[in-house]
């Protein structure tokens, strides 16, 4: 099965915050595995990590791990 991983932007009283989804891809369908919203204010750290997780072939049992350490950076 492939996975995917997707940048997700969520807007609270105008401020927007950005996080990453885990899919994956079933007979051409998307099926979301695992959302982490809210990881950064910063919309670029957070497209370096999608872009990381989608170059490695992250496996989304790993997810969690990766978020708690993106989120130990700052």
């Amino acid at each position: 099965m492939e996975y995917h991983y997707l940048a997700v932007t969520n807007v609270f009283e105008g401020i927007n915050t950005y996080g990453i989804a885990a899919f994956a891809d079933s007979d051409g369908d998307a099926i979301l595995i695992e959302s982490f919203a809210d990881l950064s204010p910063d919309e670029q750290s957070v497209s370096r990590l999608v872009s990381d997780c989608n170059e490695l072939e992250l496996d989304p049992t790993q997810l969690r791990d990766i978020v708690d350490d993106f989120l130990a950076q700052f």
